[in-house]
């Protein structure tokens, strides 16, 4: 018979020393992620095994030893390769932290680009890992420890670019965005754009199709060619994003749904799994504020 994998082992590392950050910490997994976006910025450390992530439409692979880089708002979905387990670490640090001690220290302004998603620097990998460590240690110097880590990164590979406004144009990232972000109270579960039971969403669309005087089915388009996912999913995306804070913070799971916008608890778990790969009970029960170094 052919060996069982260990089971996969999830934690999530909220330092109440640095607030602007999450680390999950995933083991031993062959989880695939729908295609979603995170309101922060993502850095990644592939511990063992190997990756195959689409960001925007376009497949990057990420083996061990490999720094990850996702900006804000770009759509992505990660999967195995081979189907074979792999051990990461990814760290989502609020983008306006990001900006104002990574980015404009940089010269980088705060609308940029990531010009480089995949990095292979064995030095880099163990200075982030290193910052990585310190900053769930909650110790002193872990901000600079990665402050200093992405300056060599930045200097080395320039992964980061700025967004002049000539470059701003209708199939950035950031125009999808800003359109969406104009209905935020997507999020608030007010009944004009609320996700009721398990209602398509049609609804929520029409109405920000109406918004950008465009049909619901010309807008769906122009909207995934910007943004890399339907209007649908990234409404999804929306409402997960203010879930996952109020959990962090403890609140309830039905707390947390209810002020999402889902009045369904069975369709706010199939969605939690669908883009985080794990059930909001186990990313509530796995969260810390300390860190073990992984053996």
């Amino acid at each position: 018979m052919p060996s069982r994998l260990p089971a996969t082992q999830q934690t999530f590392t909220s330092p109440d020393k640095y607030p602007y950050l999450e680390v999950r910490t995933t083991l031993q997994s062959t989880l695939p992620y729908a295609e979603h976006f995170h309101s922060a910025f993502s850095f990644g450390l592939i511990l063992e095994g190997g990756t195959c992530f689409t960001l925007m439409g376009q497949p990057h692979k990420a083996l061990k030893g490999d720094i990850a880089l996702i900006a804000p708002g770009m759509a992505h979905s990660c999967n195995p390769l081979d189907g074979k387990a792999r051990s990461y670490h990814m760290a989502y640090l609020d983008a306006a932290w990001f900006v104002q001690h990574i980015c404009n220290p940089l010269g980088i302004a705060e609308m940029y680009a990531v010009t480089q998603p995949v990095v292979r620097d064995p030095t880099l990998f163990q200075q982030g890992l290193a910052a990585l460590e310190a900053f769930c240690r909650g110790e002193d110097g872990a901000e600079s420890l990665f402050v200093d880590m992405f300056t060599r990164l930045q200097a080395t590979y320039g992964c980061l670019v700025s967004i002049t406004a000539t470059d701003r144009r209708t199939d950035l990232p950031v125009a999808a965005a800003n359109l969406l972000l104009t209905a935020h109270d997507a999020t608030t579960g007010e009944a004009s754009l609320s996700c009721p039971n398990n209602a398509p969403d049609h609804a929520p669309v029409a109405s920000l199709a109406r918004r950008a005087g465009l049909r619901r089915e010309s807008f769906s388009r122009a909207f995934r060619r910007t943004a890399g996912l339907p209007p649908n999913a990234w409404l999804h995306c929306l409402r997960l994003e203010k879930a996952r804070v109020m959990l962090r913070q403890g609140k309830s799971i039905t707390e947390a749904a209810l002020a999402a916008g889902y009045a369904d608890q069975s369709h706010f778990h199939r969605m939690f799994v669908k883009f985080y790969s794990v059930t909001p009970g186990c990313y509530q029960r796995s969260r810390s504020h300390s860190y073990n170094t992984r053996k």
